[in-house]
This record gives C-alpha cells, sequence and structure tokens, in this order.
C-alpha cells in the first residue's frame, strides 16, 4: 500500500495529465486506506478505444516521470511476477474445495493452476528473453 500512497502523494500531483487525486488516508487494524476521488460511473472496457487512450496515457506518465527519483518503487523484474504467479497459484489451489464452486468452474481453475504450473516450469524462458529489460 505504501507504494500506492506515494504514487498519489508524490506522482500523480505532478503529472501533465488528469488523474485521481489522493483526500488522505489512515492506517488501521495494520491496513492503510487510501480515500481516492470518485471517478463516476464509467468503467473501463477493453475496447481498441480505451486501450488507445491508456496506452497514450501511459506514454505521457512514463515521460513526465523520467527524471522523478523512482528508488522507492519495488523491483518490477521477473522475480515479482514468479512470486504474483505462485500467490495466484496457491490461492486457486486453496480454494478448489470451495462448495459455491460447480464441477465445471472446479476443472477450469484446475486447468489454470495446469498452465501456471507448466508457466513456473518454463520460468527459466521468461528469464531469458527479459534478460536486460529494465526492472
Amino acid at each position: 500500500m505504501a507504494t500506492e500512497f506515494r504514487f498519489y502523494r508524490d506522482l500523480a500531483p505532478i503529472l501533465p495529465v488528469r488523474t485521481v487525486r489522493l483526500h488522505g488516508s489512515v492506517v488501521a487494524d495494520g491496513r492503510t486506506w487510501l480515500f481516492l476521488e470518485d471517478v463516476g460511473r464509467r468503467q473501463y472496457s477493453c475496447s481498441d478505444v480505451d486501450r488507445s487512450s491508456l496506452a497514450q496515457w501511459l506514454a505521457v506518465v512514463h515521460r513526465a516521470t523520467a527524471a522523478a527519483d523512482l528508488s522507492w518503487l519495488p523491483p518490477a523484474g521477473p522475480d515479482r511476477y514468479r512470486q504474483h504467479l505462485h500467490a495466484g497459484r496457491t490461492s486457486i489451489v486453496d480454494n478448489l474445495s470451495n462448495p459455491m464452486l460447480d464441477a465445471e468452474h472446479r476443472r477450469q481453475l484446475v486447468r489454470v493452476v495446469d498452465l501456471l504450473d507448466r508457466t513456473d516450469d518454463r520460468w527459466s524462458d521468461v528469464e531469458r528473453r527479459l534478460a536486460g529489460a529494465p526492472d
């Protein structure tokens, strides 16, 4: 949560594009709650128009922050994504016995676990392809 807080506190205000405004934060019971501006009911869709707008927005963000000190950001290399893969797999496996899942949903999730296992087994390929890429 510290990363998101710092983004909204330190980076968002200097960006030359509209971003969600941070109204404050509260730490309670070991959790940090961020209070962000309400952006209304419009939701992101996967349409080409929205993807194009998102790509343009990200390009502006990257240009605007190129000279900023971003050393506080966590590493974003392959290890981070492998940890996400493992966490997602664990969560799925831990919930396969959920009585709300019917047999078809359970079969689909087992297939996802299989794909995650195969991806993990070939993780050296992922690392090799990303060798030299910035974190």
